[in-house]
């Protein structure tokens, strides 16, 4: 969650005369409880035309949407559950992303910072990202750090600003992805694929094999259904989860329940 300093609150709502601006507290200020304190003064159906004309209006939109995103949850904020599941609604019907992938996006890149970029966090959650989803997500990035390098402008006076070298850093690394993404769309050839007799999961499994026995170093979601038949959702199959006490991939789309598994009889490689 972003916290915004007041001048930034203030820049970021539309406030004026219409019906639907946000007015300041009783200390002629803007906080995030400025949108929630407009909310409890209006009947349920006007929560939908007050948001969209907020996000539509708003210089800096992906910040208002940020604040509803990292408030709406909140029980202080907004006591009402009724209005409360208006909002959900709307954030849930708005959202440019996944919402799995926005707090990250938005600590990331929405949020002005002064220090060397870091981007480890982010490198680790997208790491089982299909292309389509990253480029996606990555266009996503380059208009948060857009945004946000413009909302810290509208008040820093500094020649040299360490923002700005962040701002810079950030957008030199979504760029750098998005063009190693390209550069593999144009090195991929047309193949004959592999006509795949058992099921997706049983793919799955054979790879997950080849991995643990020490065949293969890893997979790629793309290589395999470029290459087989039967794999068109195989990301969905193959994305781990984590053990938390061994913190070793497990794959619970490949081994539920009912599954029955193949490829327990591979042995291990022992060449190193």
């Amino acid at each position: 969650m972003i916290y915004y300093n007041l001048d930034e609150f203030e820049l970021t709502y539309c406030i004026g005369s219409h019906q639907y601006d946000i007015e300041p507290n009783e200390f002629k200020r803007y906080t995030d409880a400025s949108i929630s304190d407009k909310i409890n003064t209006l009947e349920s159906a006007e929560i939908i035309p007050l948001l969209d004309y907020q996000y539509s209006q708003s210089l800096f939109p992906f910040a208002f949407f940020q604040i509803l995103f990292g408030r709406s949850s909140n029980k202080n904020w907004l006591k009402d559950d009724e209005k409360r599941k208006i909002l959900h609604n709307w954030i849930n019907d708005n959202s440019p992303i996944e919402k799995t992938d926005l707090e990250i996006c938005f600590s990331t890149f929405l949020e002005a910072d002064y220090e060397q970029f870091n981007e480890e966090s982010f490198e680790e959650h997208i790491r089982y990202h299909v292309p389509e989803e990253l480029i996606k997500i990555l266009n996503f990035t380059l208009k948060l750090s857009n945004e946000s390098i413009e909302l810290h402008r509208k008040n820093c006076t500094s020649l040299n600003c360490a923002y700005e070298i962040n701002y810079k850093q950030k957008t030199n690394y979504i760029n750098l992805l998005l063009s190693k993404i390209e550069e593999r769309k144009s090195e991929e050839v047309n193949v004959n694929r592999i006509q795949w007799k058992g099921t997706q999961k049983q793919l799955a499994e054979l790879f997950i094999e080849l991995k643990n026995n020490n065949w293969i170093e890893g997979f790629e979601y793309e290589t395999i259904k470029a290459c087989f038949t039967n794999a068109k959702s195989i990301q969905q199959v193959l994305k781990p989860s984590q053990d938390p006490k061994t913190f070793e991939p497990t794959y619970e789309g490949v081994y539920t329940k009912n599954y029955s598994p193949k490829f327990y009889g591979i042995t291990e490689n022992q060449k190193e």
